[in-house]
Formats: C-alpha cells, sequence, structure tokens
C-alpha cells in the first residue's frame, strides 16, 4: 500500500461540483465579463489564442461549455481566461473584487518592474541570469 492511502478510501467517486451541480464556478463570470465588453465567443477564442501563444485556441462549443458550467476548467486555464478578459483570475473564481481589476499574474523568471508578458503554460518566460 503507498504511504499515506488507507484501505477504507473509495476511488472513483463522483466529482467535486459547484453548489448549482455545474462543473466549474467561473462560466458565469466568463460570460459575464466577456458580455460586458461586447465580445462575441470568438473574439475571446482570439484573444485565448493570443495570450497563451496558440497553445489553446478552443472551439465555440468549448467556451459555450465553460461559460454553462458543462465543462471543468483547469487551474491553468483560469489564469488564461483571467488575462484574455482583462481580469483578475481570483475574481473569476470567487466573484469578490472588481472585475476590471486584471491584479498580477506572476511571469516566471521575469525582473521586477518587467513589461507584461504572454502567458505560456508551461514555458519559462525567461532564462535566469
Amino acid at each position: 500500500m503507498r504511504h499515506g492511502a488507507t484501505r477504507d478510501m473509495p476511488r472513483g467517486g463522483p466529482r467535486v461540483r459547484a453548489g448549482d451541480g455545474s462543473k466549474n464556478v467561473v462560466g458565469s463570470r466568463v460570460r459575464e465579463r466577456r458580455d460586458n465588453l461586447r465580445w462575441s465567443q470568438a473574439r475571446l477564442i482570439a484573444r485565448l489564442a493570443f495570450v497563451t501563444a496558440g497553445a489553446w485556441n478552443p472551439a465555440v462549443q468549448e467556451v459555450t461549455h465553460i461559460e454553462t458550467g458543462r465543462r471543468t476548467v483547469l487551474d491553468i486555464e483560469v489564469f488564461a481566461l483571467a488575462l484574455a478578459l482583462e481580469c483578475s483570475a481570483a475574481w473569476l473564481l470567487t466573484g469578490t473584487g472588481r472585475a476590471e481589476d486584471p491584479g498580477e499574474v506572476p511571469v516566471q523568471g521575469a525582473p521586477n518592474g518587467a513589461a507584461p508578458q504572454r502567458f505560456q503554460p508551461g514555458v519559462p518566460s525567461a532564462a535566469k541570469d
């Protein structure tokens, strides 16, 4: 038996869901923010592709499923959505604070005072000297 595992712990049970039964808590705020910006889903998709340097280029159906809570959203996708929508990841997750306040997304290897850089999942942005 692995360290820390117990025999009584069931495996493969149902996944955690939001209070309303949806698969994510950010979907309604993604839709709210997109609507407030007067953006189409196509524009959001273009922004996601840009901020992730092409690493995430979702289909319209995928965005619809996120917005309606029918698709799970990964933590790294929350950051990409926040950058694309020019809001904070904290607001997307909790609804607290102001949607217009993007906050700061740490960029690995960026020196203090460096210009903002595009989000690149799994790719360090700059080598440390």
